[in-house]
């Protein structure tokens, strides 16, 4: 198990938590549980409670609605912080690939945390960053599937051949 110290050098690493202060950092490394699971354990499914965010120390997540997968997220990625901020339910499910070692951040305590307006700025600037990610990916997968759709209409007949 880690020792607060070491969650806190932890959380130093991690890039949602950048722009929090040392002390915001600390309250979170001091709130947070250690969780270990083994591969192929479901953290939380679709339409679940928001209830908690979790930061993968060690591992791989697979976050996927029903059997299409959506992402699959490792060692320094956060899970489940876009539920906790909404009290919606999840969105989609996280099952571990491989055995994998977690911080958990309760959403009770986030909250509790998160009172201090400067640590909510910081939270959400790095949402809107991630969010910023995640649309500029899908336009450049859509961009990559249109030219996939010209090239196939490219490589096939003009006409098809009649047969008798």
């Amino acid at each position: 198990m880690l020792s607060t110290t070491e969650k806190l050098v932890f959380l130093e690493t991690i890039s949602f938590f950048s722009t929090f202060s040392p002390e915001q950092r600390a309250e979170i490394a001091a709130a947070t549980c250690e969780v270990h699971y083994e591969a192929n354990t479901t953290l939380f499914k679709t339409g679940d409670a928001g209830d908690a965010l979790y930061i993968i120390i060690r591992g791989q997540v697979h976050i996927h609605q029903g059997e299409e997968t959506l992402v699959y997220r490792s060692d320094g990625d956060c899970i489940g912080e876009i539920a906790i901020l909404d009290d919606a339910p999840r969105t989609a499910s996280a099952t571990t690939e491989v055995a994998t070692q977690l911080l958990k951040l309760n959403q009770e305590d986030f909250w509790r945390i998160v009172k201090h307006i400067e640590f909510a700025k910081g939270i959400f600037r790095v949402l809107t960053h991630k969010l910023r990610e995640e649309i500029k990916s899908k336009v450049q997968l859509e961009y990559e599937m249109a030219e996939a759709r010209k090239i196939q209409q490219l490589m096939l007949p003009k006409s098809l051949p009649v047969f008798p």
